[in-house]
């Protein structure tokens, strides 16, 4: 094979390796923090204080520790933000935290099986012949990641 044949095929190989990336990025979609949320209140990973701990977080409130910005004074009764009357978020986290770990393991190792792919076809096309370039670049092209 010529050097202009070589430049061909490792610019297709390039082209196919995008392409392949750029599928990885759509087979991998963003985690839905939302929906993660209330899967985790629904199926009690995590759940309501107790009572007595809610009446301890309203005493709070209404002791006036929190500044709200009501405009008059006779009307602030205070906020208390859903975190605050959950038990369970640390465990939550820490799921959560390793999910996303996962996750971008799972992606990277896919990323790379498709460089590595790539790099092994170029390999093979500027030091093989021209139908061992043509079945490398197929293989590659056919190879699902």
């Amino acid at each position: 094979m010529n050097q202009q044949q070589k430049n061909y095929f490792i610019k297709r190989v390039d082209e196919i390796k995008g392409e392949k990336l750029s599928t990885m990025l759509i087979s991998f979609p963003e985690i839905e923090w939302k929906q993660e949320r209330k899967d985790a209140f629904h199926n009690k990973i995590v759940s309501l204080v107790t009572r007595d701990r809610l009446i301890e977080l309203i005493e709070i409130q209404l002791d006036g520790y929190y500044y709200s910005h009501q405009t008059d004074p006779k009307c602030n009764w205070g906020t208390i933000s859903v975190f605050d009357i959950l038990e369970g978020r640390e465990e939550w986290t820490e799921m959560m935290n390793n999910k996303v770990q996962k996750f971008e393991q799972d992606k990277n190792a896919l990323r790379m099986a498709i460089i590595e792919g790539a790099n092994k076809a170029k390999d093979i096309i500027m030091f093989g012949s021209e139908s061992e370039a043509l079945e490398v670049l197929a293989e590659f092209e056919n190879t699902n990641y």
